[in-house]
Parts: structure tokens; sequence; C-alpha cells
């Protein structure tokens, strides 16, 4: 079904956020001319200095930010309008722009001594900031020469297009296939091919899986590209950044311990013959001579699978929650 013909109480109203695209690009303008603070260049040593610097920072980003969530949004309707992706590309340009122009702020906190910020952050006005300070304390070892920060930040689109080739691969050129269901033809999506691979007729999970598939097979040197330069970006940006490995800077940003990771995998692999057992069950237990991987997500038992319309599967979420108190049922609902 074609968008447009879907009720408009099912779409979401980005209206919220801007009426029209001309109040989107009347900010955009407005904050355009907002990206510029080389007033602060080499004068944040003190606490009331980088406190107002903090706010105006503040203020820019709020904008810059409202202005990305509008133009992901409008994209995510049709990843293939090229309007949505005009304003995507506007808001984009801006961000690298108030990147480059900011760079000095790190190079110049990261400077500072340890002591000299933690005094900083201990100031009462830098309540609201002292996850930047904390965070600048983190990255001191990893901070570059203003020279190369502004260069890393300029190549920032550069740098980060793998994603978006992949998205637009995969969301817009990707060639769907069909086969048939209910003795109709269908159009597999990303949506209905994991609804299939739960249907119960074993022979439309397998169509549904092996034509699937087949259609990523069809770009698979493309996707192997991407995938690859994009695995060197990350271990080119770990490099320059003074990182052991591309997992260590991962880790890093999220603010995960090594040890977490490694105890996951560790916990994975422990408990890998429990999962052995559940397949072999459930190969067992439908009679199948093997079992592939179109066969792991189907329902065994009957009554299992729950189809309800949306109003009442609206309902239904909204009964099971109320137990969380009528301020998260008024925002859930919102």
């Amino acid at each position: 079904m074609k968008r447009e013909l879907i009720d408009d109480k099912y779409k979401w109203d980005i209206k919220d956020i801007y009426e029209t695209e001309d109040d989107f690009y009347s900010d955009l303008k407005a904050v355009s001319k907002k990206l510029d603070f080389s007033k602060y260049r080499g004068k944040l040593n003190n606490a009331e200095t980088i406190y107002t610097m903090y706010k105006e920072l503040e203020s820019v980003v709020l904008i810059l930010e409202k202005l990305s969530v509008y133009a992901m949004m409008k994209r995510d309707e049709n990843a293939g309008n090229s309007k949505a992706l005009e304003l995507e590309d506007a808001v984009d340009n801006a961000f690298l722009k108030f990147s480059a122009n900011t760079t000095f702020i790190t190079t110049e906190l990261s400077s500072l001594s340890e002591e000299t910020l933690l005094s900083i952050k201990a100031d009462k006005r830098m309540v609201d900031y002292n996850r930047e300070i904390d965070g600048i304390l983190r990255y001191k070892p990893h901070v570059l020469s203003e020279e190369c920060e502004t260069i890393l930040a300029k190549a920032g689109k550069v740098l980060g297009g793998y994603r978006e080739v992949f998205s637009i691969l995969n969301n817009v050129d990707f060639n769907f296939p069909t086969i048939k269901f209910d003795g109709k033809k269908l159009k597999l999506t990303h949506a209905n091919y994991s609804l299939c691979l739960q249907n119960t007729d074993r022979k439309v999970r397998k169509a549904a899986y092996k034509k699937y598939y087949e259609a990523f097979k069809s770009v698979l040197n493309t996707i192997t590209a991407i995938y690859r330069g994009n695995l060197s970006k990350d271990v080119y940006v770990a490099k320059v950044r003074k990182f052991d490995s591309a997992l260590d800077k991962a880790l890093f940003s999220e603010e995960v311990d090594k040890k977490v990771y490694e105890s996951l995998l560790s916990s994975v692999n422990k408990n890998l013959p429990v999962l052995h057992e559940y397949v072999k069950y459930r190969k067992e237990y439908n009679k199948f001579n093997k079992l592939y991987m179109y066969d792991m997500y189907f329902p065994m038992f009957e009554g299992a699978d729950i189809a309800l319309d949306y109003e009442d599967a609206y309902n239904l979420v909204k009964e099971g929650l109320k137990p969380l108190g009528d301020d998260y049922i008024s925002l859930l609902t919102r």
C-alpha cells in the first residue's frame, strides 16, 4: 500500500516539529549564522567562560538536533524521496560546519590539567555540563592537534558515508523478489519476510528464505565492498585516535569495559549446549529429517501466534502496561 493511501491516524505528524518546510529552512538559515564560536578561542581556561560557551553551544545543538530529527523522519517516510535527502544533506552540512568550527574547544579543554578540569567541574554553575567535562577527561589521551581534529571533522560526511550507501541499497534499490502465498503473488519486503518465516507452511518459509537471500546474493559484491570500506574506515580512525584496535575505540565510545564484551562472548559460548538442545528438540518435535534456518521461527504449538487489528493491539499494550502508572500511560499514549 502506498503511504498516501494510509489513514493519517496511523502516521506520525512531524508538523509538531515544523509546520512546513519553509519553517525548517527558516530555522536552518538562522542557526547557520550562529556556528562561529571563534570568540572563545584561547579563552577556555576558567569556569565562567566555559559555562557561557557551553550555554551557547547547547542552544545551537538543540536547533541542529531538531532540524536533524525532522529531516531524518521525512526521509524515513520514503528513502527514495530526493526532496527529503536534500533536507538531510542541508542539516549534515550545517553539522559539519559546526563540528569544524568547534574542534578547538576540545583541543583547548584537553590541554588543561586534570586538576584544573576537576576544579571547573566542581563549580556549581557547571552542574549541567559535568558530563561534558568527564568526556574531556576520558578523551584526553585520544585528542589530536587542532589542525588534525578539524580535518577529521570536515571528513565526517565522507567517513560516515558507508552506512548511508548501504541504507539506500537495502531500502530503495533492493530488488525485492516475489513468492506464491495463499495462491497469490506476494512481493517480499524486509517486514513481511519475517512474517513468512513464522508461517506454519514449510513451503512458504522455504520459498521466502531462498528468494530473499538470492536477492541479497545478487548484490553480494556491492555489500562486501561497502562492508570492507566501513571496516577500513573504523581501523583507520582507531589508529589515528591512538587506540589499540577498532574494537577498543568502539567500546570506549560506548563506555563499555572490554571485560564486559569478553564476558558476554564467553557466556554465550558456554551456554551454546542449551541452544543446541533446543534446536535438536525443535527438529525432533516437528519430525524433520533436517532442520534449516527457515524452520527456526514458526510457532510449534497451536494458539501461540497472535494477530490483532491495530486498534485492538494498541489497547492491549496500554492495558498490559497500566501497572506502570498514569504518567507512563499518558506519555505512551501521546
